[in-house]
């Protein structure tokens, strides 16, 4: 199937025996539908002169404006790593917003206090799992999958990542980006991190 993550052993045979190899996920290759489309933006000011051509990054963007739209525009799931999620209501309301309607919301979460947003995510009865603590490091991953578990359309499947927590200092402060990917095999690599 397109898009399909599988896990494989693979064996060969021959007139000496036979050898196994370890197993490995391996993924398909995205489905028709799927556009393969990037767009890469900047909270500040970009340089576009270094970009080779029809790769010009997008400067200025407004990352609420933005991530607001791609959790608007969820269908039917949306699955969500983040280490810090606070300040940004608009975010919280626009991910309430999407469970009212029926999509469906899960969350990886740092092993930290929770912060307030996340706190009212979890008020509002979103499924928030927080990291296991075994290796004493920061969970830094931070990127949500938009509509892989929907399995009746691959060009709704995308993938936000980038260097940004969703926090105020994060999306108006710092220095950031955004990476917004369509793409059906890669939410799918994004999504197997949810599997336990």
């Amino acid at each position: 199937r397109p898009g399909k993550i599988y896990y494989m052993n693979v064996t060969s045979v021959n007139g000496q025996g036979s050898s196994t190899s370890s197993g490995n996920y391996f993924s398909t290759g995205s489905a028709a539908g799927s556009t393969g489309k990037w767009e890469v933006y900047f909270n500040k000011p970009v340089d576009n002169s270094y970009a080779l051509p029809g790769n010009n990054a997008n400067g200025n963007t407004n990352f609420v404006t933005r991530l607001k739209q791609r959790i608007d525009s969820a269908k039917y799931s949306i699955d969500f790593a983040i280490y810090s999620f606070n300040d940004l209501t608009q975010i919280r309301d626009a991910l309430i917003q999407a469970v009212v309607r029926g999509v469906k919301l899960r969350i990886v979460y740092d092993s930290r206090t929770n912060q307030a947003l996340m706190q009212d995510l979890i008020n509002a009865g979103v499924l928030v799992q927080k990291r296991n603590t075994g290796t004493g490091a920061l969970m830094h991953d931070k990127f949500m999958v938009f509509d892989y578990r929907d399995t009746t359309s691959a060009g709704d499947d995308w993938l936000w990542g980038g260097s940004a927590n969703i926090t105020d200092d994060q999306f108006n402060v710092d220095v950031q980006n955004v990476i917004l990917m369509q793409d059906q095999a890669i939410c799918g690599a994004y999504t197997r991190e949810f599997i336990v």
